[in-house]
């Protein structure tokens, strides 16, 4: 029993760093897509004038802090959630 919940344990470590891994690969693709440099984090802040009207108009809900948008890209975020997004801030 113990070397099933060991196996357990390793794989849900191992689909932990390939869901953060995904979370940064989503991001990266969204500040390519601003002209914003490559960041380790899942996480994007980005000055973007009316990026909050923009989006919500295209029926994304977004954050924004001090006038930066901030959006964050989870296991639940998609390559085409990306693109709306950028379609939404420069299209």
């Amino acid at each position: 029993m113990a070397v099933l919940v060991s196996g357990l344990a390793a794989r849900l470590l191992e689909l932990d760093r390939e869901i953060k891994d995904l979370d940064k690969l989503l991001a990266n693709r969204f500040r390519a897509g601003l002209d914003l440099a490559h960041g380790d984090s899942a996480i994007v802040s980005a000055a973007i004038p009316d990026a909050d009207r923009k989006l919500a108009a295209a029926g994304i809900r977004a954050a924004t802090r001090a006038g930066d948008l901030r959006v964050s890209f989870h296991i639940y975020s998609t390559e085409n959630d990306v693109d709306t997004a950028l379609n939404a801030l420069t299209g």
